[in-house]
């Protein structure tokens, strides 16, 4: 799966990631987005946010058994916070970490950022990115 073309700000590619049929077909899908119009993220950060979003979407699907999951995407003082939450069977140990776990951990920590995983077995699972709004590389 490709993530969202390049070259939109994050709000309008999340959108679009969130009408795909691929998810939408599956799962009802909300966005919620509170992000500046000025000072956007750069177009290789957007895409590689879209790819983190798009293994949490897709693992939500192949695993959670989830009806509904909601992306929130906001910008917090100097830092991009964006959580994928849905409302499946979650877990209760660590996952073990195959490779879109791994790829969506990788690519966080290019981003200056990282990745976290709340899940409670019955309850859900909210995967939190969080990454620096400047790229400091």
């Amino acid at each position: 799966m490709r993530a969202a073309p390049s070259g939109l700000d994050l709000a309008e590619a999340l959108r679009q990631l969130s009408q795909d049929p691929r998810f939408r077909s599956l799962l009802d899908v909300s966005l919620e987005v509170d992000l500046p119009q000025q000072d956007p993220l750069t177009a290789s950060r957007v895409d590689d946010v879209l790819a983190i979003v798009q293994e949490a979407l897709s693992n939500t699907v192949r695993h959670a058994r989830a009806q509904h999951v909601k992306i929130q995407a906001q910008r917090v003082e100097d830092k991009l916070v964006v959580m994928v939450q849905d409302d499946g069977v979650g877990f209760q140990d660590p996952p073990v970490a195959g490779y879109g776990l791994r790829n969506m951990q990788d690519r966080a920590r290019l981003l200056g950022g990282e990745i976290k995983i709340d899940s409670a077995r019955n309850q859900g699972t909210t995967v939190t990115l969080e990454i620096p709004w400047r790229d400091t590389r």
